[in-house]
């Protein structure tokens, strides 16, 4: 049986994780010098190895190329690899292998009821996965810093400011904390807008890097899942291996 290494090239950083017996054994964050970042991951692995990555990247050749020549097998997700997860996309060639990672990865743990799948990172990205495995599509809109930076650059006065610099109050008593809370409940209001389109029986997965910041400004029971995208991706590794062995 395989150990597997699943590694998620986002737009600001890597993440990877070795999974063995189904687990997380050892992970990463890194934002530079990913593949010494992968051979100290991997170095105490006496198993073999397989590995999946997905990327919103121009191109992960570079890291692909790396990892072939370490002998470890790659699989560079996108909608033709073979998974549970059925893409009725309609252009399923330009949907990103992040999107499709982290709702494969919410099937996995919730599969069998109404899904909503809400990635808040540069991007927020929200997605709608059936009870039975259908990924029927989502929207894409800003995320925080991305909206935050934008209005400092499209307007003559209003400041930088960072999500992170106060508290998000309902309404900002300064130009600071009303731009700050402008894009913390933007970003909330989405993520409640879709999460009413669902219904009551939904379930709400949030994960990205302001996946915790989001959650708690919203009225929402809903899960945060760092590890979404390496679910998904262990869990599309695993089900390739079980129709080779069978």
């Amino acid at each position: 049986m395989f150990a597997y290494l699943t590694i998620d090239q986002g737009n600001s950083s890597t993440k990877a994780a070795l999974w063995q017996h189904g687990e997380i054994t050892a992970r990463f964050c890194v934002r530079t010098d990913e593949l010494t970042a992968v051979k100290d991951l991997i170095a105490g692995c006496s198993r073999p190895l397989r590995a999946a990555i997905c990327s919103v990247a121009d191109s992960p050749a570079q890291l692909l190329q790396a990892l072939n020549r370490l002998g470890i097998e790659t699989t560079d997700i996108n909608c033709r690899t073979p998974m549970p997860l059925k893409i009725c996309y309609r252009t399923p060639e330009t949907l990103g292998a992040d999107r499709i990672a982290a709702a494969m990865g919410a099937f996995d743990l919730y599969g069998g009821r109404p899904i909503l799948v809400a990635d808040i990172g540069s991007a927020a990205t929200y997605d709608m996965v059936t009870a039975d495995g259908r990924y029927l599509g989502g929207n894409i809109s800003p995320g925080l810093g991305m909206r935050l930076r934008a209005l400092n650059s499209f307007t003559a006065r209003l400041p930088l400011v960072d999500a992170y610099d106060g508290p998000a109050e309902y309404f900002g008593a300064d130009t600071r904390e009303a731009l700050r809370s402008g894009a913390v409940y933007g970003v909330a209001a989405e993520l409640e807008f879709y999460a009413r389109r669902l219904g009551p029986d939904a379930k709400i997965v949030v994960t990205g890097g302001w996946a915790d910041m989001i959650s708690r400004h919203t009225s929402l029971d809903c899960t945060v899942s760092h590890d979404l995208v390496l679910i998904g991706l262990n869990s599309i590794l695993a089900y390739n291996e079980a129709k080779i062995s069978c």
